[in-house]
């Protein structure tokens, strides 16, 4: 097995925003252990990322988690949470 190789997180987060691509599988271990300077960059970009495709992001780490006991995934929801709270309620 070749050594994963490191891959810039401004280059994952562009594949994020790229909707006419599929976000490549490869990226999604990017997201665990988030460090700081990751984190504050993701925040800025969030809303702008489509909605299913935040949903998807989701999923995908969810499942990666459940097979990959070395990933860490706590960075981005802790994140996800705060993005939630200061989000203005909605009515529905």
């Amino acid at each position: 097995m070749s050594p994963e190789k490191h891959i810039p997180f401004s280059k994952v987060l562009a594949a994020l925003l790229d909707q006419d691509k599929p976000f490549p599988p490869s990226y999604l271990r990017s997201f665990s252990d988030l460090e700081i300077r990751d984190r504050v960059e993701l925040k800025k970009i969030w809303k702008q990322i489509q909605p299913q495709r935040r949903i998807n992001l989701l999923q995908d780490l969810e499942d990666l988690e459940e097979v990959d006991y070395t990933v860490s995934f706590e960075e981005i929801a802790r994140l996800l949470s705060l993005i939630h709270i200061s989000e203005p309620t909605r009515p529905y």
